[in-house]
């Protein structure tokens, strides 16, 4: 069996190589960095190397086209995680390409489908996970946050925690009972919601 990388697969490597080197500092990628890089300005690499990506189709990489990705296999994402990793690489897809997409893409409508994974493909919009409650930690079937049909929508109230990415996400991926009367383990409904939703506010934690 040959284990060693096809050409295609190296000219990948080395495009991956050339896109990071155009748009990182130099050095960025190693262990003894000492350049000064503010909050601000690792916010706007991270975003220039985002968009980048999504215009190569590369940001969600393994997904479907029909999606926005470019339908690549094993390998080359298997790439990818180690480019970016050597070269310390900020930005990408986060959650939104590693689960909430693939969630979609399994459970969600076709509405669902069309209406949120061509955004994440392309960069446009940001997840943070909204699961962990402060008495509850990441047990989910203890999950105090509540969402009450009115209408045609829910009136969700509750606190989060350790939401990862929260004050720069546009979208969040709530988890909130829905039916408080079904067993502890069930009962539970997930929502897309917008990070700009009226009464939502995002609290620092301090050390």
């Amino acid at each position: 069996m040959d284990f060693a990388f096809t050409p295609e697969e190296e000219r990948f490597r080395e495009q991956l190589r050339a896109f990071l080197s155009q748009r990182l500092p130099n050095g960025w990628g190693d262990r003894d960095f000492t350049g000064e890089v503010s909050a601000e300005e690792r916010r706007a690499m991270a975003e220039a190397v985002s968009k980048g990506l999504a215009d190569q189709r590369w940001l969600a990489l393994a997904w479907p086209e029909k999606y926005g990705g470019a339908g690549a296999g094993h390998v080359q994402q298997m790439i990818m995680n180690e480019e970016a990793a050597y070269a310390r690489m900020p930005g990408g897809g986060g959650a939104g390409v590693a689960w909430v997409g693939p969630a979609l893409m399994m459970y969600g409508s076709e509405e669902q489908k069309k209406l949120f994974l061509p955004r994440i493909a392309g960069g446009q919009d940001t997840w943070t996970t909204l699961y962990s409650e402060p008495g509850a930690g990441s047990d989910l079937a203890a999950l105090q946050t509540r969402a009450i049909r009115d209408g045609d929508e829910y009136v969700i109230n509750g606190t989060k925690i350790w939401a990862s990415g929260a004050q720069e996400a546009s979208m969040g991926l709530l988890a909130a009972r829905t039916d408080p009367h079904a067993a502890k383990h069930r009962g539970l409904s997930m929502f897309a919601l917008p990070m700009d939703s009226q009464g939502i506010s995002i609290q620092p934690i301090e050390d």
